[in-house]
């Protein structure tokens, strides 16, 4: 006669995405008999067994492995799933395991911040998402800089790197980063694989540090009506100050003699020459300078 049949063998429970599961066992080692059918039950932790689900598979004798996928479920919930045979005799034993679903979307990275390293090099760094949708394959970083409105991206293609150093930026300039984590798992049927980006983080950023400026531009020289020794030297701004001018310098030397040289106190855009040789050739030229030091000379 038959009898109840064994638990079903190689039992295993997977996430396939936020809302499913694939669920697959063989036959028991000892089916005691023609397994007629076979039993699917599950329920979210929490929920009454009132709530539990249950549905037959039907038995193949030419089968030996079943796989079934379970969709409609809630993101990030834990699920108990339990299978188990039936002969002509009832229900042998069941076997069971608990598996979560994964959220619809991996959280944002955390502790996530920025370091300065010089006038055109940040690094940013970051820690993994609390919650992970699957496996993560990777980062996602934009950036851009405030004088700048294009936001650029870097791809990271480990989920062990969690770190970026940036080079060749610009000097004092303020950079804004955020960063999310994405995975790739198997897309329905045989579609490949699908990606699943992650919530960003919030924005983090760091200004560079200061360095050098450029020249002064527009650089010219006027004689001062009645003043025989005196140049008014006018100037504008350098095109990328780098920093915060603190002061002009303004070189001034007659042809085969020495320099003279005056220097401004703050970043005003002109200076009155004094004390030069009346009626003689001056070539003069200006220079700015930030908190690191002097600039290149403008045209003369």
């Amino acid at each position: 006669d038959e009898y109840v049949p064994g638990p079903p063998n190689d039992f295993s429970v997977e996430d396939f995405n936020s809302t499913s599961i694939s669920v697959s066992w063989t036959t028991p080692l000892s089916p005691n008999g023609i397994i007629i059918t076979y039993e699917l039950t599950y329920t979210a932790d929490g929920d009454d067994l009132e709530n539990e689900m249950a549905f037959n598979v039907s038995s193949d004798s030419t089968n030996t492995s079943y796989v079934v996928t379970i969709e409609g479920l809630k993101e990030f919930t834990l699920y108990c799933v339990s299978v188990r045979a039936f002969t002509s005799a009832g229900p042998g034993d069941s076997v069971k395991q608990l598996l979560r679903t994964d959220p619809d979307s991996s959280s944002p990275p955390t502790s996530v911040e920025v370091s300065v390293l010089s006038a055109t090099a940040l690094e940013l760094s970051w820690q993994p998402p609390m919650l992970a949708r699957g496996n993560l394959s990777g980062y996602e970083i934009e950036h851009n800089a405030t004088m700048e409105g294009d936001i650029a991206s870097t791809n990271i293609t480990s989920p062990s790197i969690l770190s970026f150093m940036y080079t060749d930026l610009l000097p004092f300039t303020f950079y804004s980063f955020r960063v999310r984590a994405y995975s790739t798992q198997p897309a329905a049927g045989d579609s490949g694989f699908q990606v699943h980006l992650g919530l960003f983080s919030t924005l983090v950023g760091a200004m560079t540090n200061e360095s050098i400026p450029t020249m002064p531009t527009s650089f010219s020289l006027m004689r001062v009506s009645g003043e025989p020794q005196k140049l008014m030297a006018s100037w504008s701004p350098p095109n990328r100050t780098n920093g915060i001018i603190t002061a002009y310098t303004i070189y001034c030397q007659q042809v085969m003699n020495s320099y003279a040289i005056f220097e401004t106190t703050d970043d005003v855009l002109n200076a009155v020459l004094n004390d030069l040789q009346p009626f003689m050739s001056y070539s003069c030229y200006a220079t700015a300078n930030t908190s690191v030091g002097e600039g290149p000379p403008s045209n003369s």
